[in-house]
């Protein structure tokens, strides 16, 4: 198990340093502007790539996102959003 643990540390280390990819931000549910910022500070660029209408979140907070959160990306990235509207 720890070699495990051990290895995945060293790949995920080794994936940062090596190629320049970084983990995507969380910004669902955000507002579009606090989404932009967290995105911005992050070196990441932001796009709206829809608008959507929505029953959950008010207008202007984020539905989705690609590339999702978490998944590793080149750094500078541009993250696709869907927007309520």
């Amino acid at each position: 198990m720890f070699a495990l643990c051990a290895a995945g540390g060293y790949a995920a280390v080794y994936r940062m340093v090596r190629t320049s990819e970084m983990e995507a931000p969380d910004l669902l549910t955000l507002d579009l502007a606090e989404a932009v910022t967290e995105a911005s500070a992050e070196g990441f660029a932001v796009r709206v790539s829809n608008r959507e209408p929505s029953d959950v979140l008010a207008k202007g907070g984020v539905l989705s996102q690609r590339p999702l959160p978490g998944d590793w990306v080149k750094e500078g990235s541009t993250i696709l959003l869907v927007v309520a509207d």
